[in-house]
């Protein structure tokens, strides 16, 4: 609106065209100023436009969880056979903190549960190698976490304490 015009950072897109046919690469609340920042390049599109440099997107699948919607922020925990777990080991962990939620597929049911769904997740390299080897060797949980627990920026590289939450 022209009233904010000399309130608006730089970065900030002036006009809904701007945005148009752009794929959101980060998190945007309602009602925030949207900038070059959230937005991925015009040459990317879809999934390839919210994945940023240096991050991945990965597919896991869960059973009888909650679907989450796009955006929101989960922790996946993996628990493994506790016969297998070294004595004094947890049988469950964390495998990757603050992942961002890219899509899910499964259907809800009545009580917002499902018995199985599978989510597309952001995360680092050593996030998406942790889940791989998650899924391959555990039951997969996901837990919703606080939107200020992400681990996925927009930035060409995490930063050194985020890559050592995964």
């Amino acid at each position: 609106a022209p009233q904010f015009e000399g309130m608006l950072l730089p970065a900030a897109l002036r006009s809904v065209d701007a945005a148009v046919g752009r794929t959101v690469a980060t998190p945007v609340l309602e009602g925030s100023v949207v900038s070059d920042r959230h937005l991925a390049p015009r040459t990317r599109t879809g999934v390839d436009g919210a994945v940023p440099p240096g991050m991945r997107a990965i597919q896991v699948v869960a059973d009888d969880v909650l679907v989450p919607e796009p955006g929101s922020v989960v922790d996946v925990l993996v628990t493994f056979d506790p016969g297998l777990v070294p004595p004094g080991e947890e049988a469950t962990v964390t495998a990757v903190r603050g992942a961002l939620v890219l899509g899910s597929s499964g259907e809800a049911g009545l009580d917002g549960a499902t018995s199985r769904v599978g989510v597309t997740l952001l995360t680092d390299e050593e996030g998406a190698r942790r889940l791989a080897y998650a899924t391959a060797n555990g039951i997969v949980t996901l837990a919703l976490a606080p939107p200020e627990d992400s681990c996925c920026t927009t930035s060409s590289k995490p930063s050194s304490s985020e890559s050592s939450r995964g």
